[in-house]
């Protein structure tokens, strides 16, 4: 662990400027519903970066600097995917792709999850999903709401007392790392299992999603990393429902600097 963790923050610090850290990396599933059996996911991924104008980083504290960091952006694409299983998601449509300001996020994209979810209620047989409630951890370990086991063959995230839902980590997650540690994450049963290990560990529960479809219960894990120096976590401290249109959930953009963040899900 602590051979990761020193590379890790080597890359933190070696830049000249903050803003060289602000890039980040997310992969998001919003659950619109169902068709002919097969659960229906908006997917997006994107990846922040750094432009010119004024910009800001989520939840960040600054420590020191009076340079501007520039305008925080998003760029990337949105995705329909139909499956049941992380690992065997099916691209049904491609919606957008996109390149918004950070402070624009909701708004930006509004359109694009409308989009999405008129599509989605144009296939046969559709069942919309219900968002009831989520629980935002905003990486504090000490969340109630998720716990994160981890051994030398997986990660796993559970809710208090229930079956855990193993990690599925996108591409780019596994890119990253190997970038940073010259270890081949991509073939993880090959690597020592400390190493595998030092690789789970470094995760943070982000936030748990409940939805309910078709008698399902159905919860969405999201896990993040990243500098946690000027980052200020502002978890809840109990379950929050959300009573709105399933379009109008558009979340995603609060990943710590120089981070990443996926979702996966658990049917129970």
């Amino acid at each position: 662990m602590k051979k990761l963790w020193i590379l890790l923050l080597f890359v933190f610090f070696a830049g000249k400027e903050l803003a060289a850290c602000s890039y980040a990396y997310q992969y998001s599933l919003f659950l619109l519903g169902s068709s002919s059996g097969e659960l229906i996911w908006l997917e997006l991924e994107l990846e922040r970066y750094v432009s010119g104008g004024a910009g800001s980083l989520p939840n960040f504290r600054p420590m020191g600097r009076t340079k501007s960091l520039g305008q925080t952006r998003w760029k990337g694409q949105l995705k329909l995917k139909k499956g049941q299983e992380i690992d065997q998601l099916v691209q049904y449509k491609h919606i957008a792709w996109v390149d918004l300001a950070d402070e624009d996020y909701q708004e930006y994209l509004a359109p694009h999850f409308a989009k999405a979810q008129g599509l989605a209620e144009e296939l046969p047989f559709f069942r919309p999903a219900q968002l009831l409630e989520e629980a935002i951890c905003d990486y504090d370990r000490s969340c109630g709401q998720m716990q994160l086991k981890a051994d030398s063959l997986a990660l796993w995230a559970a809710l208090p007392g229930q079956k855990g839902a193993k990690a599925h980590f996108p591409g780019p997650v596994l890119s990253k790392f190997e970038n940073l540690t010259r270890l081949n994450y991509s073939e993880m049963g090959k690597l020592a299992a400390e190493e595998r290990l030092n690789f789970f560990q470094a995760w943070k529960p982000f936030s748990v999603r409940h939805y309910r479809l078709a008698g399902q219960e159905i919860y969405v894990y999201s896990l993040g990393w990243g500098l946690a120096k000027g980052y200020k976590p502002r978890p809840s401290a109990a379950w929050l429902p959300w009573g709105r249109p399933l379009k109008d959930y558009i979340r995603g953009n609060k990943v710590m600097m120089h981070g990443q963040r996926f979702d996966f899900f658990q049917i129970l």
